[in-house]
């Protein structure tokens, strides 16, 4: 239970949670509250979550992704969310924590579901051409990373008063 772990206060080092704290409908500062206290002072948490990359601003503004509504009962069908980069660190923040470091990873990842037909030919030119691992690896994450990444990750570290 990511809300009570069964751990005394100041007990770990680091703390990861990778692809968690978007499942829930409710939100994630009593998470990342309850990271707080488990983590002894200066201790590090590391998390990913898949971000609102700024081609996901883009479609959400366009309509193309569904509106859960707003509402406080979580919907049928609902997974997870897509978290602002930026409303992550706010949230750290409010619980004691620096952001040292963060990023937008796995650009192939975004742009193969962002832009579905349109990325299945560019695997089909990239067979063709046999530039298959420059297409999936550098070239989508130097050039296009920030603005088409799945995910971010994030590393912050405690500092309790």
């Amino acid at each position: 239970n990511v809300f009570s772990l069964d751990f005394a206060d100041g007990y770990f080092d680091g703390y990861w949670s990778f692809g968690v704290i978007e499942h829930f409908w409710g939100g994630y500062q009593s998470i990342f509250d309850e990271a707080r206290r488990v983590l002894r002072n200066n201790g590090y948490f590391f998390l990913t979550v898949p971000c609102m990359s700024p081609l996901r601003k883009l479609k959400a503004m366009l309509g193309v992704y569904p509106s859960w509504g707003g509402g406080e009962l979580e919907p049928e069908g609902f997974y997870q969310f897509m978290l602002p980069i930026d409303e992550i660190h706010a949230a750290l923040a409010h619980a004691g924590f620096q952001v040292l470091e963060s990023s937008v990873i796995q650009a192939a990842s975004g742009a193969k579901q962002e832009f579905g037909a349109l990325w299945k030919l560019a695997e089909i030119f990239a067979k063709l051409t046999g530039s298959q691992n420059a297409l999936y690896s550098d070239w989508v994450e130097s050039m296009i990373g920030g603005a088409v990444g799945h995910i971010a990750l994030v590393a912050a570290q405690l500092h309790k008063s």
